[in-house]
């Protein structure tokens, strides 16, 4: 028989459905292991020397992960690489960075999206991202982004790649932010 949660865990009571006390003691952890190995390399550069404008500047990083494919278990999400391209100017009043994110293919499972059933995989891709801010005075800064803004959708197809699954077509979004600081 299912009742509500509230039901079966009311804080006050401490009583299931049928009004029976009940006492966990045991925990139920997975003990499977997976080893993850990996590195990451990142590098700031302001390019101030080289230009007569000073505030430009890159930042880059990149990340490899691996994890053990024999293990009982593979984690989900895990995308063996990444990679990010910035490039910046900014003064005491004014900036603006455009980015360049990329991701490689991860997999998931129904626990991570609707339409995963048994798993599937996530292809690679690559948005582009801009924000732009500007500081009215020490206390007060707004920004404006825009994510995605060449509208990457995320496909995901099942074991291979010609077993297409899903196709998420979110398009760019947009915010619009103030920060007050006491």
């Amino acid at each position: 028989m299912l009742c509500p949660l509230s039901e079966v865990f009311d804080s006050r009571l401490r009583r299931g459905p049928n009004k029976a006390i009940y006492d966990i003691t045991v925990k139920a952890n997975d003990p499977s292991k997976n080893m993850i190995k990996g590195y990451e390399l990142n590098w700031q550069q302001s390019l101030d020397a080289l230009l007569p404008v000073n505030g430009f500047g890159v930042i880059a990083n990149y990340t490899h992960v691996t994890q053990d494919k024999s293990a009982k278990f593979q984690l989900r999400n895990l995308s063996e690489n990444t990679a990010n391209l910035t490039g910046y100017w900014e003064n005491s009043v004014f900036s603006a960075r455009i980015s360049a994110n990329y991701r490689s293919e991860y997999l998931q499972n129904s626990a991570d999206s609707f339409f995963a059933r048994e798993t599937h995989i996530v292809k690679d891709r690559t948005q582009i991202d801009v924000v732009l801010g500007y500081t009215i005075n020490p206390q007060l800064s707004l920004s404006f982004g825009a994510q995605n803004i060449t509208g990457e959708t995320e496909e995901a197809y099942y074991l291979k790649e010609n077993i297409w699954q899903m196709t998420a077509v979110t398009g760019p979004s947009y915010y619009l932010s103030f920060q007050y600081k006491l």
